[in-house]
């Protein structure tokens, strides 16, 4: 290492000459103006600096790159002169410093240091060798490799920081008259230069012919050995049949800059994809790419789009849109995008390595979208894990053997407008708090399963049908408690709403036609962290007609933490509300309360239930309980709004729903008998009185006045 002495914050190499140390120390007084351009002309340009390697990588996988401008001359720099802010060492060839060795690459030039007019050089620590070696892919044929120094101290990488400036020096020596070129200059103070990257990304010079100025340098991912082409606003093309850009999609995405679009022709591409920079891929009619694709820890959006994908898709610490690809499950298989042996030289750069699940598309610890894709066939059809939030939105996920759509470890996706059929065990499963809506989901085990989750849920709108166990399912232990409303739970194998030690509000639904129960609760709930007593289901305001069990079932360990523990010391509840629904037509009892069973009972309807209303000869129904026919407007037809004159008007169990609406998006309080009091009916669907009901907002004529007499009048 050279010797150094300091300056204040500025540390001046101590092999320059004492005129040479006094000139470039005023320069450095006066405000970097000596330092600020190069004196020399500059025949050859510092192109990019890679200081931040990955976590866990080597210092020696650092490195300087150096450019000779097309149009120039080539130029030896044999023994020209680098200075990081630490030392200055010589630049020698490869092969001066380490005879005999060759680092892993094709064609690369280790026994000459000059550097061909249009081509690049790249300064590598002595030690690279010993590394991961992670750029053997990437250096082109052509790449002169340079090392500094010939002493056995002599290193780049230990030194080498995104804080530090660059200076370039000739042979001649180290004063400020032989600066060929620089990357920030010593005083830092003026151009905001150096910046600091990401881990795994370079900074590197926009213009070669462009001042060293913060402006003319960005964040990238690395190009050791190249220029990288495209960028913002630009597109290159991909055929694998040539006369385009490029033959392969890697190839492409090893060489574009940020922002670049990437146009597939049509055509079978078998190549595992690993993104470097945020990159817009696009294919045509018919481009199937056969491998894998991964997307690791890049900056800013990635798109996907228009692909026919064998593999799978990986996408983590980053942000992707994937729309309009069809994902073919049949040959989805668990191969790793490049390959777990660290030896092998990857260490991160090729980051999704191991053995990989079978899911078509993953977010892991990642946001974006995925909307309007195909999936058939896979594991997981689309998978958000570790606190990803993705908009997953009109798919179609069909034949997944896991579930369709999964979300896990603190994700709360939106899940909207997708169609689901005949996954395995779960046509959506998720955890702590998604936005579950409007999705239609038939042919799985379970329909929707809401399992420990932590925070609130939102299961709204959705329609499931075909089930063979149950349709939705709710599942402790968590302190969240999901909001189900406005579903068409119908025509399933099994129960359609189960309860299982759990929380949460079920309301506004119509739950029809199922072989098992309508809805079932088992137990009471318990916070997962202490034993406050924090809820339990809240059932209001349904209509639960036609199932082939019973309308709805409680079980009598309500009073009960849960089912391994003793009953609840005294004054400690632990029991649901069912209230304002309208339950019928059921193949056995319309309410089975088991033995110790104590819910609590507000204004349902009861009507027409094989085995009776409930299973305690009508003393279990509560004081409030409706026994008459809900007068459906065509339940042969399936239409289960109310008619006039139906006892459910305005009879139902006033409290706050969620979202304030019932089954068809109408308002929850209306004034449906015209006594000038709006309140719930029973059931899911609000009578809507012809020419309209009063709401409880106080207006209804063209004066905006309602008056307590119930009369409304143009006058």
């Amino acid at each position: 290492m050279q010797n150094l002495f300091e300056c204040g914050a500025v540390r001046v190499p101590g092999s320059l000459s004492s005129v040479g140390r006094l000139a470039l120390l005023l320069g450095f007084l006066l405000g970097g103006l000596a330092m600020a351009q190069p004196a020399q002309a500059q025949t050859v340009v510092i192109s990019e600096v890679m200081a931040e390697t990955p976590a866990g990588n080597h210092d020696t996988d650092e490195y300087i790159e150096l450019c000779v401008p097309a149009g120039g001359a080539d130029v030896d720099v044999a023994g020209w002169q680098i200075w990081d802010g630490d030392d200055v060492d010589a630049l020698v060839a490869w092969d001066t410093r380490a005879p005999g060795t060759t680092p892993d690459g094709t064609g690369l030039v280790t026994t000459d240091a000059t550097i061909p007019q249009g081509g690049c050089a790249l300064i590598l620590d002595p030690d690279y060798l010993g590394g991961s070696q992670p750029y053997a892919d990437m250096m082109p044929a052509g790449t002169v490799i340079l090392t500094v120094g010939l002493l056995a101290g002599d290193a780049l990488g230990n030194g080498l920081a995104s804080s530090n400036p660059i200076t370039l020096y000739t042979g001649v020596g180290t004063d400020p008259a032989d600066v060929v070129d620089t990357y920030g200059t010593p005083d830092d103070s003026s151009d905001a230069i150096p910046i600091t990257p990401s881990e795994g990304r370079s900074v590197y010079r926009i213009d070669l012919a462009g001042a060293d100025e913060a402006s003319n340098w960005a964040e990238g991912a690395v190009t050791p050995g190249y220029r990288a082409s495209g960028g913002a606003g630009s597109t290159v093309t991909v055929s694998a049949a040539g006369g385009e850009d490029y033959t392969t999609i890697s190839a492409a995405l090893l060489d574009v800059a940020g922002g670049t679009t990437v146009q597939v022709s049509s055509g079978t591409y078998t190549e595992d994809l690993v993104f470097r920079d945020a990159i817009t891929l696009v294919g045509g009619s018919g481009t199937i790419v056969e491998g894998n694709i991964c997307i690791d820890e890049v900056n800013g959006t990635s798109t996907i789009q228009d692909l026919i994908i064998t593999g799978r898709l990986y996408a983590h610490d980053t942000e992707v849109a994937v729309t309009n690809n069809t994902f073919n499950g049949d040959t989805l298989d668990d191969l790793s995008v490049g390959d777990d042996d660290d030896s092998a030289g990857d260490d991160g750069l090729l980051p999704c390595v191991g053995a990989l699940t079978a899911t078509a598309i993953e977010f892991d610890f990642a946001q974006g979208s995925a909307t309007g894709n195909t999936v058939s066939g896979a594991g997981t059809g689309i998978l958000a894990d570790n606190g990803s939030n993705p908009v997953v939105s009109g798919n179609s996920v069909t034949d997944a053997a896991d579930a369709a759509i999964k979300c896990s470890n603190g994700s709360a996706p939106q899940v909207e407008n997708n169609t689901v059929s005949g996954s395995g065990d779960y046509g959506i499963h998720c955890t702590y708090s998604p936005t579950i809506e409007g999705n239609t989901i038939s042919g799985s085990n379970t329909g929707i399963w809401i399992h420990n989750s932590t925070a609130v849920a939102s299961v709204l709108d959705n329609d499931v049908a075909g089930t063979q166990v149950v349709a939705i399912s709710v599942t402790a232990d968590g302190a969240g408690i999901p909001n189900i409303y406005g579903n068409t739970i119908h025509d399933n194998d099994g129960d359609g709403v189960q309860f299982n030690w759990a929380d949460g509000v079920l309301a506004s639904n119509l739950i029809r036609n199922n072989s098992g129960a309508g809805v079932v609760i088992f137990g009471g709930y318990k916070e997962f962290i202490g034993t406050e007593i924090l809820g339990h289901p809240t059932v209001i305001g349904n209509t639960i007609v036609g199932n082939v069990v019973d309308g709805i079932g409680v079980g009598g360990n309500n009073t009960q933490l849960e089912s391994t523990e003793t009953p609840l010391a005294a004054g400690q509840v632990a029991m649901p509300t069912i209230g304002g629904n309208i339950v019928s037509g059921s193949g056995s009892y319309g309410l089975h309360l088991e033995d110790g069973a104590t819910p609590a009972l507000e204004n349902n309807l009861y009507w027409s239930n094989l085995a009776g209303d409930d299973n305690d000869s009508g003393n279990s129904l509560g004081a409030t309980a409706t026994l008459e026919d809900p007068l459906f407007v065509d339940e042969v037809g399936g239409d289960y709004s109310l008619s006039e004159g139906s006892p459910a008007i305005d009879a139902g169990y006033d409290t706050t729903y969620p979202g304030d609406r019932d089954l068809d998006g109408n308002a929850r309080s209306v004034d449906g008998d015209g006594d000038s009091v709006a309140t719930p009916d029973i059931g899911a669907i609000e009578y809507t009185c012809p020419g309209g009901c009063d709401d409880d907002s106080g207006d209804d004529d063209d004066s905006g006045d309602d008056d307590d007499s119930g009369d409304d009048d143009d006058s």
